[in-house]
């Protein structure tokens, strides 16, 4: 059968067992576990923070998550939270769980906002939307942010996805990150230059 002929969601399925999935998992959790033998918890991360004036909190599982990050934006009087790429959150059901409460959560990652455009979990920890052909995200952008459906030029796309949802960025009432990485030590950070953020932030 010819790629163009299979559905989206048999695409998401084939991607999510995929061989080069299936090889990284295993040693991504190996480093993972010897990372948490030789170091103590945080690896002085949270010292350092706490010295710069950054508040830490731990969660034990993803309700006690979701919780915490809830009670954060509660006391802000926030109601809407913009978010970048973060697997942790998608592992937690952070999006259901602040719809829930009355929080809008908008993604910005151009993936995982195709997903959520498209109301589907993401089918990859990389790429949330592999599974996804152009015309597949032109239909969906057409669907949601009034794109023409017969123009699946990726560059069209992506321009008029910038477009929908920066006005959501700069509206927003809080923001919110993954993090692969932690340091104990001050580093700095490059973030690429959009009109919504600096181009560099200090980090503890």
């Amino acid at each position: 059968m010819a790629s163009g002929s299979i559905t989206p969601r048999r695409r998401r399925s084939r991607c999510a067992r995929g061989p080069s999935r299936n090889r990284a998992a295993p040693r991504s959790t190996a480093v993972g576990r010897s990372i948490r033998r030789k170091r103590p918890r945080g690896c002085g991360f949270e010292a350092n923070a706490k010295s710069n004036g950054i508040h830490v909190h731990w969660a034990r599982d993803a309700a006690e998550h979701n919780q915490l990050v809830h009670g954060i934006l509660s006391d802000h009087g926030a109601k809407s939270l913009i978010k970048s790429k973060s697997m942790l959150t998608e592992e937690c059901g952070f999006r259901p769980y602040m719809a829930s409460v009355g929080i809008e959560v908008i993604e910005t990652d151009l993936g995982e906002r195709i997903q959520q455009l498209d109301n589907e979990d993401p089918s990859h920890v990389v790429v949330p939307a592999v599974h996804k052909l152009r015309t597949d995200v032109a239909e969906v952008f057409a669907k949601t942010i009034g794109t023409d459906p017969a123009n699946s030029d990726v560059h069209y796309l992506a321009e008029a996805q910038r477009e929908a949802t920066r006005p959501l960025i700069l509206a927003a009432d809080a923001g919110m990150t993954g993090c692969n990485s932690r340091s104990p030590r001050p580093v700095l950070l490059s973030s690429a230059p959009t009109k919504a953020t600096p181009t560099f932030r200090r980090c503890a």
